[in-house]
């Protein structure tokens, strides 16, 4: 997570287990803050049930959706990438 926040990736938020605290977590907060990314800090199960699992490490991100392509900018994508031109 810290190298996508360190890369100005799209993140919606990241998710930390209440009770959570050293410094690898105060980096990710600074880290978060200062790249607009919200920081919610929520109790163990309901991080538990965002993740899907139990097996983490009380951070998670939750990664922003991208935004829908038209079918004219999948196209053109296509022909530039082919060396074609419009």
């Amino acid at each position: 997570m810290r190298e996508a926040l360190e890369a100005g990736r799209a993140l919606e938020h990241v998710l930390i287990a209440k009770g959570r605290q050293d410094t690898r977590v105060e980096e990710i907060v600074q880290l978060a803050r200062r790249n607009g990314v919200p920081v919610r800090f929520e109790e163990r199960p309901q991080l538990d049930r965002s993740a899907g699992t139990r097996d983490h490490q009380g951070v998670m991100a939750v990664a922003a959706a991208r935004a829908a392509m038209s079918l004219e900018d999948i196209v053109s994508n296509a022909n530039k990438s082919a060396g074609q031109q419009d």
